[in-house]
């Protein structure tokens, strides 16, 4: 057990604390202090106080020790306990009852601070933790009564216990409110933006225009044709990897001779093979089809004589290479039309008999729908027989 300090004992100091007029902070709370006495003496329920058996202390017993006492029989051991004796009185009980004596009077009067926590203007004083002291004020005694105030005792009360309640409700509702106004706002952007964002077109984009461009118009029979064309979309921009289509008219209806697919430019290159007849030609790709492309076949004519076994008659066969059975052949001169005949198995024939000793002849060859015109030329030399003599 902690003995007293020693100190010297000063009765004239006391006598002069209790003959001294009260000041205006003592004198704040007198009527709170004397009904708590009232109370005190009315329950007859007074705090004991256990003084050092030492011979110094007895030494000391006089009329501070006297006045010690008759504070315990008071009530007024409840009053020290709790502070709330004027300073020199509070300093002299401290010395005199040594360490079950209550606390020594602090210098700042911190009275008015405990009476402005009692009631604090944050609204989160007056939560639960803070009302919870309030219980034990049926209490037969005085003293818990008034243990939600802060105590100048250094061990821990209520009041120190009530003081951060506040405190630490204040930063709990502060981050709590806080991610939750700025998480509304973050998680609504990202949520707004795949929402709103359209998806990604699914295929080859739709096709605007095909082009078609051909090496030549006319070709000689077994002649391929290379045909180049660019595939563009709507907006006029190049497809890539598109697929097209080589078609030809045959018989009244498109086939389609080849395929491809266009390179990164939207070009596209494909060959016609050689053609039996006139025919149109386009490119054709998604639905989408190029103007038409005439390749017009150009047959070839050719033409040779020999003699028969009459004298002066000679026999003009033409060859024509891309014609069609039944197609009309002309015999001409320049004198006009000699005689007429029908394709068979690519020839026909002619029997001329010549006038005149060197006669050039023209083989027609009419144009049709299969396939354009030509003509040949030969010159038929006729050697006639001499006279015996």
């Amino acid at each position: 057990m902690t003995q007293p300090p020693e100190q010297p004992f000063d009765e004239a100091s006391l006598e002069r604390a209790l003959r001294a007029p009260g000041t205006a902070d003592e004198l704040a709370d007198e009527e709170r202090y004397v009904a708590m006495f009232r109370e005190a003496r009315a329950s007859g329920d007074a705090a004991p106080i256990v003084l050092p058996r030492r011979r110094r202390t007895a030494r000391r017993v006089g009329a501070g020790s006297a006045f010690v006492v008759a504070l315990a029989v008071g009530g007024s051991a409840a009053a020290a306990y709790t502070g709330s004796l004027p300073d020199p009185i509070q300093e002299f009980a401290h010395r005199a009852l040594g360490p079950v004596a209550p606390p020594a009077p602090d210098q700042q009067r911190p009275d008015r601070a405990a009476d402005r926590v009692d009631v604090p203007a944050s609204p989160s004083a007056t939560s639960a933790p803070t009302t919870a002291p309030a219980s034990p004020t049926h209490a037969p005694t005085a003293a818990p009564t008034h243990t939600a105030k802060p105590s100048r005792s250094p061990e821990p009360s209520s009041t120190s216990t009530s003081e951060p309640s506040p405190t630490t409700l204040s930063p709990t509702a502060i981050p709590t409110a806080a991610p939750t106004s700025e998480s509304t706002p973050t998680s609504a952007v990202p949520s707004a933006t795949p929402t709103e964002t359209p998806p990604p077109a699914v295929g080859p984009s739709p096709v605007g225009a095909v082009s078609i461009s051909g090496s030549t118009h006319r070709v000689e029979p077994g002649q391929s044709v290379v045909f180049a064309g660019v595939v563009t979309s709507e907006t006029g921009q190049p497809i890539r990897k598109r697929k097209v289509a080589l078609q030809v008219r045959t018989d009244g209806r498109w086939v389609v001779v080849t395929t491809g697919r266009t390179d990164a430019t939207g070009q596209i290159s494909l060959v016609l093979p050689p053609v039996t007849q006139t025919t149109g030609v386009r490119l054709r790709s998604g639905g989408v089809r190029s103007d038409r492309w005439r390749v017009t076949l150009h047959p070839q004519v050719s033409a040779t004589s020999v003699p028969t076994d009459e004298p002066g008659t000679v026999t003009i066969t033409a060859t024509v290479v891309g014609g069609q059975d039944g197609d009309r052949v002309v015999l001409a001169t320049k004198a006009g039309q000699v005689a007429t005949g029908t394709l068979s198995g690519g020839t026909v024939t002619f029997q001329v008999t010549p006038t005149q000793k060197r006669t050039r002849y023209l083989i027609l060859l009419p144009g049709t729908r299969a396939h354009g015109p030509d003509r040949a030329a030969i010159t038929v030399i006729v050697k006639r027989p001499q006279g015996g003599g």
